[in-house]
């Protein structure tokens, strides 16, 4: 069977190619319709791993913020002993 397919393939080579450049033509003409289509989000699972790691990192980051920003950033070290020379 692929014996009988090959030597098609090999004596009308040029008619294979033709009808392959015109199957690529009308694929990417019907195939521009599509866009139209597709939507660009919601395919998010919120209980995937990825999708609560970055709740976690947003949450993180927030926190991090909201402690960054107090107003008073005091700090006092008392060294005593050996450390202190």
């Amino acid at each position: 069977m692929f014996e009988s397919l090959g030597r098609f393939m090999v004596r009308r080579r040029h008619l294979v190619l033709a009808g392959a450049g015109v199957f690529v033509a009308v694929a990417a003409v019907w195939g521009t319709g599509v866009f139209g289509s597709l939507a660009g989000a919601g395919f998010e699972d919120p209980d995937s791993d990825s999708a609560r790691a970055a709740e976690q990192v947003k949450r993180v980051a927030e926190f991090r913020r909201a402690s960054l920003s107090c107003e008073n950033r005091d700090l006092a070290a008392i060294i005593t002993g050996d450390a202190a020379r």
